[in-house]
């Protein structure tokens, strides 16, 4: 059971409701961790090859240590407006989708269905069925337009308008569920691994094999897939699905990229994308109620428990990934608190460390004013914090990580009183 008391869970509202308030101030636009990257100077500097002039590799270095030590300035210097990201209105109608849950509020559900209009209204052009992409350049393996849509950006999309479905029980999202998974099998890239695995690509443009995103796909179509008695969702999602089965590692982690390509890294791997896995896999465990995916997972969560998480002074401490816990990242604090939260029905090793996770992040992250500031870096004389508000990578994931775990709590009272209870009550 979880170690929570009403001092505890007043801290969570309290981080919440100071969150909610900064969101509400400054609107829904905002920067983001890859904006400037998708400017030209930048592109060009990263398209660079290796072998390329010292002077510009010094220069491509001295730029990224700027944007990381001081990423507002550089971003006014490079005159980055602030943008609405879909991504982040996704999270953002999920954060409150589950407040309202929790407390019945109109004012929580009048802010998720405004960003569920505005996402109905903005979509990518030019694909089947529904979908969205990022509102920036962006250079991986290749080049990615601005606007090109995503397995992830649609797949989080998707997940708010699942629970708007599941809470309202409107058809009008189940729709947009059902596009969304045509989106999917019609316009992301297939490759067969084998007779009994498929990965779905990142985008329409690539062939990438990414765990995280083929998860994603596969997760959300099972999940739709079931509601509909559709058998050829069903179908590409068992297949998906499989993937991430065939490539767990003996230590029970999952690798970024999948073994069978030319960007295949081993040592690519982080907090947040491990975070999502585990996350997904738990949710098609739940959903078909296939054991290996059950067993999949308490294999990941092991090695999760031993790699991931830095005890500290009572404390615990998200790392960025297994072997460094500098720059301690937003984004891997959010889905430390989001995944434990889904977890803690399945591992009581969740239960345990969510109250001395999320009070270190609440204490060390959040602002007077409310957001939560980006990294906290190391030097030779202490830790360092690039303050910046990205909405995308930071706020909006903190909205739905802190409100999941806020969930989590209320369903515990109500189990313990057995009865409801309000906002209030928490």
């Amino acid at each position: 059971m979880l170690k929570i008391n009403k001092e505890h869970s007043q801290e969570i509202r309290t981080a919440i409701q100071r969150l909610d308030e900064w969101i509400d101030h400054n609107g829904w636009a905002g920067y983001d961790p890859y904006d400037i990257k998708g400017s030209p100077l930048f592109i060009y500097l990263l398209k660079l090859p290796s072998t390329c002039p010292i002077p510009l590799r010094a220069f491509r270095a001295v730029l990224n240590r700027i944007e990381r030590w001081q990423p507002l300035r550089l971003r006014r210097l490079f005159r980055i407006e602030k943008q609405i990201n879909p991504k982040a209105l996704g999270l953002l109608a999920a954060g409150y989708l589950n407040l309202y849950e929790i407390t019945g509020e109109g004012s929580f559900k009048e802010k998720a269905i405004e960003c569920l209009e505005w996402l109905k209204k903005n979509p990518s052009d030019g694909f089947r069925g529904i979908c969205w992409g990022y509102p920036f350049d962006w250079l991986s393996k290749r080049f990615i337009p601005k606007g090109t849509p995503s397995a992830v950006v649609s797949g989080i999309i998707g997940h708010a308008f699942w629970a708007a479905y599941k809470i309202f029980r409107k058809e009008q999202y189940l729709n947009i569920c059902e596009q969304i998974c045509e989106f999917f099998i019609t316009n992301l890239n297939i490759s067969w691994i084998d007779n009994n695995c498929i990965c779905f690509s990142y985008t329409p443009l690539d062939d990438f094999h990414i765990h995280n995103a083929n998860l994603f796909v596969a997760e959300y179509l099972l999940r739709v897939g079931m509601e509909l008695n559709r058998n050829d969702l069903l179908n590409f999602g068992h297949l998906a699905a499989n993937y991430a089965l065939k490539e767990q590692n003996p230590d029970g982690s999952i690798f970024y990229w999948g073994a069978v390509q030319n960007h295949f890294n081993p040592n690519h791997m982080d907090h947040y994308h491990s975070g999502f896995e585990m996350r997904m896999l738990y949710n098609i465990g739940q959903t078909t109620e296939d054991k290996r995916f059950k067993v999949a997972l308490k294999r990941y969560y092991r090695y999760y428990l031993k790699n991931m998480m830095h005890p500290d002074n009572g404390y615990m401490i998200p790392k960025l990934n297994p072997k460094h816990l500098y720059p301690i990242d937003i984004h891997a604090c959010a889905e430390a608190i989001l995944c434990n939260s889904t977890l803690a029905h399945e591992f009581r090793e969740a239960q345990k460390l969510l109250p001395y996770l999320s009070l270190w992040v609440i204490k060390k992250m959040q602002t007077p004013q409310g957001w939560f500031r980006y990294t906290i870096l190391k030097t030779p004389i202490g830790e360092y914090s690039a303050n910046i508000p990205y909405l995308r990578w930071g706020q909006a994931w903190m909205l739905v990580a802190l409100s999941t775990y806020l969930k989590t709590i209320t369903n515990e009272i109500q189990n313990r009183s057995k009865q409801t209870c309000t906002w209030n009550d928490l």
